[in-house]
């Protein structure tokens, strides 16, 4: 839970001490004693406190947990650790969890780590429950990063598309750090402007670029996401000193970005090469069955012009997409030679 704090923030030693009928959690932080009700903040007492309840947990070997709304008054960064734990404590990760949230980031992270978890797919879509005037409903929402950057980008919402490319960036690299078991090195303190970032993304930039770094994306990458000076304005009351680094880009320059990204993962992940192929696929079913309508002279002559319409207008945007990922279906084929080569 302590990961990412600073060495004022480090726990050394928990013990509990017995007075007047009540136990008292005392904690040792540089190598002083002190009460953790009146030295810990409330984030940090509720961290503690899911510390102590998940090693009983363990102790009592129990084969399910409920997390009801577990980061309640819990900052970003341990959030994230609380994410890292589910998947790499080794008697949490091996057990049925049961999770409520009203934290949408919180879930969205959740998910899209799992998906490059096992070798079972995570979809990109979420059941959440939502509340309205005709009672609890079900409703579908989709998780995935790439997704709402793209969202964002068609709404121009620059601000909103950039943190979501460092997010995603920030999960890709996590993955490859665990897949090389490989330490992430880091620090934030509490008054870190950092959205939702708990290790050095420097740190993990460099260990991607040991295989990753002459490509086009990763420089990309480099030069237009990784300037955390910039980046790192979390408010719109910016200081007369700073970059105003949000406001300055444009959605193109985001969605090249975006691009920049989702190429690098195709390197790297094979359940993404699988899943785009998968998508492409879909795409194309759809358009060969659009222009055989298309050229049906019976369709053409009684459909109503609406129809007509729609589906051409359909046709031409597949089209454009189809055109689009042909760059994506070579760098696809090309990483799977070269990985067929080493098998």
């Amino acid at each position: 839970m302590n990961d990412g704090d600073s060495e004022q923030e480090m726990i050394n030693d928990i013990s509990f001490e017995l007075t007047n009928n009540k136990y008292n959690i005392m904690i040792e932080v540089n190598s002083e004693k002190h009460n953790a009700f009146s030295k810990l903040s409330e984030g940090h007492l509720r961290s503690l406190g899911l510390s102590i309840m998940l090693a009983v947990a363990e102790k009592n070997n129990l084969p399910f947990l409920i997390f009801d709304d577990v980061v309640n008054a819990i900052d970003t960064e341990h959030r994230a650790n609380i994410i890292d734990l589910i998947y790499t404590d080794e008697y949490i990760s091996n057990i049925q969890l049961i999770i409520t949230t009203h934290d949408r980031l919180f879930w969205e992270r959740f998910c899209n780590q799992y998906k490059y978890r096992g070798s079972v797919s995570m979809p990109n879509i979420s059941n959440i429950l939502e509340y309205t005037n005709k009672g609890i409903i079900i409703k579908n929402y989709n998780v995935d990063f790439a997704s709402k950057i793209q969202s964002a980008l068609q709404s121009y919402d620059v601000r909103q598309a950039l943190v979501y490319c460092r997010l995603w960036f920030e999960t890709i690299a996590m993955e490859y750090c665990r897949d090389k078991n490989v330490d992430i090195k880091g620090r934030i303190t509490s008054n870190s402007t950092y959205i939702m970032m708990k290790p050095n993304l420097e740190d993990m930039y460099k260990l991607l670029a040991i295989e990753y770094g002459h490509t086009q994306p990763f420089i990309k990458i480099k030069n237009d996401l990784i300037n955390w000076q910039g980046q790192n304005q979390e408010h719109h009351a910016f200081e007369e000193s700073s970059y105003n680094f949000v406001h300055a880009k444009t959605s193109d320059e985001v969605d090249a970005i975006f691009e920049a990204i989702f190429e690098l993962s195709l390197n790297m992940f094979e359940q993404d090469r699988v899943k785009y192929r998968k998508h492409i696929k879909a795409k194309r079913n759809r358009h060969d069955k659009l222009v055989k309508k298309l050229n049906n002279p019976d369709f053409m002559d009684n459909a109503p012009p609406k129809v007509r319409n729609r589906f051409q207008m359909e046709k031409a945007a597949l089209e454009l997409k189809l055109k689009k990922s042909e760059r994506y279906m070579r760098i696809i084929d090309e990483v799977e030679k070269v990985e067929e080569g080493v098998k």
